[in-house]
């Protein structure tokens, strides 16, 4: 994660292995200051063993999206949280983690969520958020079976 505190950006993180992905919002150089007038469009893929995931984004325009495809019944790991955080964040990590119970049946909840790189604060990944506000970020989510789609839009005030 002090990797990406270098980015005023946010992020995708799977919680059960630590996995982080940036959404491709902006460009930067290696010391971690923003390339306003570089054009480009950006597109990765990956799996980290349990998850698999695409993102892609044009930083010119201020869009970028992931989408994350988890196994059947992937539920969240709670003895790696409390071995890998403390208190104060594993706090923050089960408020995002709301249990819920949808048309009578109970549903798990799903292990991402999104990160301010920023201010290091979570958001919560489940089905019941549809769009949110980051900051400057508009966060919309879909969700279709075992696959997870969020795209954001970089969208400042404009001046």
């Amino acid at each position: 994660m002090s990797y990406f505190r270098n980015f005023d950006s946010i992020g995708l993180i799977s919680l059960n292995d630590w996995y982080v992905i940036d959404f491709p919002l902006k460009n930067y150089d290696e010391n971690g200051n923003e390339i306003e007038s570089a054009t480009s469009t950006s597109f990765l893929s990956g799996n980290t063993g349990a998850v698999s995931y695409s993102a892609g984004g044009t930083p010119s325009r201020g869009m970028a999206s992931i989408d994350v495809t988890l196994p059947e019944n992937y539920k969240v790991n709670t003895n790696t949280l409390e071995k890998h955080l403390c208190q104060n964040c594993l706090n923050k990590v089960a408020a995002s983690l709301e249990y819920r119970k949808a048309n009578g049946e109970n549903k798990e909840a799903i292990p991402l969520c999104i990160v301010d790189f920023k201010t290091l604060e979570i958001y919560s990944l489940q089905d019941y958020w549809r769009a949110y506000f980051i900051r400057d970020y508009y966060v919309e989510t879909d969700f279709d079976d075992n696959i997870v789609r969020t795209e954001v839009f970089y969208l400042p005030e404009r001046q």
